[in-house]
């Protein structure tokens, strides 16, 4: 984790007091890649003009969580693994969560719904950045990453005690769940055609879709931002999928959620 004295953060990332970016923190861009498209780059906003911050609110110290997409899958794949140090260190978070830039035809999560697994990792304060709005940070924590969408899975273990805190958080507010034998992670347009499976809600709270899955043996489902919900599951939950059959993205996602579960210890 990097540690950094008098940062700046706005919506576009985090600098350094000279102006500099702050490797990893930048946003994407309205002009990215469709392929890529809630992924950041640095071909921009790489320093910032220290003498057009004006009005900077002052902070004494946060975590620095930068933009959580509200795209489920894309929330479970980028905006999880910022949130990753958080239950680690009792310091105040700064970051926002926004919609854009969603693809056609693709439906948000909830902003409630993100808050509500943010507010389960900390009880600390949490920033959020508007529009136009500049944060000069006296003290700002910035994590490394532990995965990177569509790349690469270097520490899952890191993701272990954020997962299970926000599980025990699922279980409680949803006392009266029973344990589920099979369950399908479905879609809004999956035919429910297997009766051995309890197939799954998309439009249920998140907080009930994480204590279902956390309480299941066994998970089936075509590969998409819904099956990336197993990166909740227990360790030794079985899992079935049918593949999207796109590896540089989609199902290599689906590994590292995978990957990740074998890791959790609820």
């Amino acid at each position: 984790m990097k540690i950094v004295n008098k940062s700046f953060v706005n919506r576009n990332g985090a600098y350094y007091n000279s102006g500099g970016l702050i490797e990893g923190t930048q946003r994407i861009l309205i002009n990215h890649q469709t392929k890529y498209w809630q992924q950041g780059n640095v071909e921009n906003f790489l320093s910032l003009n220290i003498e057009n911050a004006k009005d900077e609110i002052k902070i004494n110290e946060a975590i620095y969580i930068g933009r959580i997409p509200t795209h489920f899958g894309h929330f479970i794949m980028e905006g999880m693994a910022r949130l990753c140090d958080v239950v680690n260190i009792n310091k105040p978070i700064i970051g926002y969560i926004t919609d854009g830039y969603l693809p056609e035809g693709i439906k948000p999560t909830p902003q409630k719904e993100i808050r509500w697994v943010i507010q389960s990792a900390t009880n600390e304060n949490f920033y959020e950045i508007n529009e136009d709005e500049t944060y000069m940070v006296e003290t700002l924590y910035v994590p490394t990453l532990p995965y990177h969408l569509s790349h690469s899975c270097s520490e899952p273990w890191r993701m272990c005690r954020l997962i299970n805190k926000i599980v025990n958080c699922a279980r409680i507010e949803n006392g009266d769940i029973l344990g589920i034998e099979k369950y399908c992670l479905s879609r809004y347009e999956d035919m429910k055609e297997n009766v051995d499976y309890i197939y799954s809600d998309p439009t249920e709270p998140i907080s009930t879709q994480i204590a279902k899955i956390s309480l299941a043996n066994e998970l089936y489902g075509k590969v998409g931002s819904n099956t990336h919900l197993s990166i909740f599951a227990k360790n030794n939950a079985k899992t079935n999928w049918i593949p999207r059959g796109s590896y540089q993205e989609g199902d290599r996602n689906q590994l590292i959620c995978d990957l990740v579960k074998t890791y959790n210890n609820f």
